[in-house]
């Protein structure tokens, strides 16, 4: 009989491909939080150097589900001060753009350094 572990595949996996752990969170929901890749948050970075829109952003890196852009891509660069809104008092807007900040324009100068080496 085959047995699937779950629990072990998603640390295993996640530990592989994102080279992190994940998070588990026991709310009104079970939710499970997968961090970003260095890869991910730099195409996003990069293409960001500019103020986009969250569905440019999305169209860039290949996305159509609002929700999952939202929880694995953006609210995660956001909360680590990556990214940034351009009209952070109405966070709703149908204007909203996001912009590296200070903080990613300078992991993302250490990336493009990296990259020349």
């Amino acid at each position: 009989m085959k047995r699937i572990i779950g629990v072990r595949n998603l640390f295993k996996y996640t530990a592989v491909f994102s080279k992190s752990r994940p998070e588990m969170l026991e709310e009104d929901i079970f939710r499970v939080i997968v961090p970003l890749t260095d890869q991910a948050a730099a195409q996003v970075g990069m293409f960001c150097m500019e103020p986009r829109s969250a569905k440019e952003i999305m169209r860039n890196i290949g996305l159509k589900h609002w929700k999952t852009f939202q929880e694995k891509y953006l609210n995660p660069l956001i909360d680590a001060d990556f990214l940034e809104r351009t009209i952070p008092d109405k966070p709703q807007s149908r204007l909203q753009k996001y912009r590296l900040t200070n903080k990613g324009r300078h992991i993302m100068q250490g990336h493009s350094d990296a990259e020349t080496l």
